[in-house]
């Protein structure tokens, strides 16, 4: 048994919500891509239709290439390119896609945090890449057992591989 290192930790039962270990749980720490289980919350309860399209823009580049400046791709994949690949491109196109501002998207995760009483919860931006999306991991486990709930969130991430290509590329 090597020691644990982590300095915030919770483990729950997901099914009870018992909490079966925790440490400095409700600490606040930056969020990272766990960021985009919110995003992916917010997505949905915005109903796209996932077989319109989206072409990436520069705005969209955050430094990962999974995706190009260019490329036209369904939302369904670009879906899957945020959510199993952890494209932050992919996730700013979704956001493009809804019609709102990357302001107004924002507003819409810190008003869903509200609603799902994550108290510690604040975001900044959609992707993660931003410190200034923070939780504690007491309210990073409640966002996670919020995000399960949802089927397309749940069947994505339990997905192992999904490779995606520019229409018109295939």
């Amino acid at each position: 048994n090597s020691p644990l290192t982590a300095v915030s930790v919770i483990v729950l039962d997901t099914k009870t919500k018992t909490i079966l270990f925790k440490k400095n749980s409700d600490e606040v720490r930056s969020l990272a891509s766990i960021t985009k289980l919110m995003t992916a919350m917010v997505l949905l309860d915005l109903s796209p239709n996932w077989d319109r399209t989206a072409t990436i823009s520069d705005t969209d580049l955050a430094g990962d290439h999974h995706v190009e400046v260019g490329e036209t791709f369904t939302l369904e994949d670009l879906w899957h390119a945020a959510l199993i690949g952890s494209s932050n491109t992919a996730i700013n196109a979704l956001v493009r896609s809804t019609g709102l501002t990357e302001e107004q998207f924002v507003l819409k995760m810190n008003q869903k945090a509200k609603e799902l009483r994550l108290g510690s919860a604040s975001f900044d931006e959609p992707t993660g890449l931003s410190e200034k999306n923070v939780a504690s991991v007491s309210d990073t486990g409640k966002l996670l057992i919020d995000a399960l709930k949802f089927d397309k969130i749940y069947t994505t991430v339990q997905t192992g591989e999904y490779y995606i290509h520019p229409l018109g590329n295939q």
